[in-house]
């Protein structure tokens, strides 16, 4: 995700529209970060709990990769 994210930063600065340095810091280091739990209860009550759940996981053990990655890259 911080990788799309990055490119669609790229792509609006390209049309002229571009982001305070901080501001473009943030929104970078929140897409590194997991997919809150509360899509969990959501998708529990259309019955995929358990599919949402290991999404979460997967997202959260991958977050620990793309978070330093990022924060390296950014900070």
């Amino acid at each position: 995700m911080p990788l799309c994210t990055a490119l669609v930063i790229f792509l609006v600065a390209r049309f002229g529209v571009t982001l305070d340095p901080d501001l473009r810091m943030a929104v970078l280091i929140s897409a590194a970060l997991p997919t809150m739990a509360i899509a969990a209860l959501f998708a529990q009550e259309v019955g995929r709990g358990a599919l949402a759940s290991l999404s979460i996981l997967v997202n959260t053990l991958a977050a620990f990769v793309t978070l330093n990655i990022v924060l390296f890259l950014v900070v």
